[in-house]
């Protein structure tokens, strides 16, 4: 018969492992999911009961002509179609319209609840620019630009070789012998552009500085001037790629004294993306944009803050149901290790028995 320290602790053990088993419950916790009619079929499908916070995520600069990857978290296997819509836009820089941009990637989530697709990006029709561009579930209900609260979705930047072209300060009537300083937006990083003027026989440049434009996603300042002397009349003006030459904007200048200031347009503000999704990672940090892509192993649902994406949240803004999920797994290890020792300890005692037996058997 053990002994009753061995007791004591194998009761210990057990009353750990009662422990622990309730903590294990009490962390696995089911997703509920709000009866919204807004929220597609493919997203109640990916979210509803997950134990991975649902997303669609891709890089924060997309760009025209080139490959990207998409990828979606929630319940595992899951088959889920995602497509981009690129956001048109009015003369002040606001959303009008979500376009359907190139073909639909249909991505299935493993058993971890992952899952990712390249998505090929066509180049854009001519006289089209960069700009938002949402990736979203194929099938979410776009009524308005202004509410995607209930469409799983993030927003990237779709970088192009014709930029968005934000303005100068100036309207037609600009001053002459000043800088003047332009702002684009949507450019390919490292592209360099030059203002040139159309004077009769040949563009002459006229920029002053380097006009290399990095982040997609911000403004860039192309700093040009208009020089003196001109004839009282309008002047044609272009903005082109310096590496190929090719002009990407074209507008009429005529030159003033002093000018007729008109504000540049703004960079388009984004409306929030799933917020009423119940069990996303919007809906709990109330977002606009979902994480970066990386490896299946680093968490699949935490927010890069490195990354400068909108809604990149610290660990101290986690997702509530993704800490009860990580307490949950180390409460699981726990068990594992005090069953492990309940295992040994049995093992333990049973050769001691063992050992007492063949003491006794040798002394008959």
């Amino acid at each position: 018969m053990a002994s009753f320290p061995m007791r004591a602790r194998n009761s210990a053990r057990l009353l750990a492992l009662a422990t622990l088993t309730g903590s294990v419950l009490a962390a696995g916790i089911v997703t509920a999911y709000a009866d919204d009619t807004d929220v597609s079929p493919q997203t109640r499908r990916l979210c509803d009961g997950a134990d991975v916070a649902c997303s669609v995520q891709v890089d924060p600069v997309v760009t025209e002509g080139e490959t990207t990857e998409v990828v979606v978290t929630g319940k595992p296997m899951t088959d889920v179609d995602v497509r981009a819509f690129r956001a048109e836009l009015s003369a002040s820089g606001e959303i009008t319209r979500l376009r359907p941009y190139g073909p639909v990637a249909r991505i299935s989530t493993d058993s971890h609840g992952f899952g990712s697709a390249d998505l090929r990006l066509p180049d854009l029709a001519v006289g089209d620019v960069g700009g938002p561009v949402l990736f979203a579930l194929d099938d979410s209900t776009l009524r308005t630009v202004s509410d995607l609260t209930a469409v799983l979705g993030t927003w990237s930047t779709l970088a192009s070789r014709r930029p968005l072209v934000l303005g100068d300060g100036f309207g037609t009537s600009k001053p002459v012998g000043v800088t003047i300083t332009l702002q684009v937006t949507s450019a390919v990083p490292g592209t360099r552009f030059a203002v040139e003027l159309d004077d009769g026989d040949d563009w002459r440049q006229i920029s002053t500085g380097d006009a290399t434009c990095g982040d997609a996603a911000a403004a860039c300042t192309i700093s040009y001037e208009i020089p003196r002397g001109l004839a009282d009349h309008q002047h044609l003006v272009r903005l082109a790629n310096q590496a190929t030459g090719a002009p990407v904007a074209l507008w009429k200048v005529r030159p003033s004294d002093t000018g007729t200031p008109r504000d540049p347009a703004r960079i388009p503000t984004l409306p929030p993306v799933g917020t009423d999704v119940t069990g996303s990672i919007n809906g709990a940090t109330g977002g606009m944009s979902n994480a970066v892509p990386r490896p299946r192993a680093q968490s699949l649902d935490m927010p890069d803050i490195a990354s400068k994406v909108p809604g990149a949240t610290g660990l101290a803004e986690h997702h509530p149901a993704t800490v009860r999920r990580v307490a949950g797994a180390l409460a699981a290890l726990a068990l594992a290790l005090s069953v492990l020792g309940l295992a040994r300890g049995e093992q333990r005692r049973r050769r001691a028995l063992r050992a007492v037996a063949d003491r006794r058997g040798g002394h008959r």
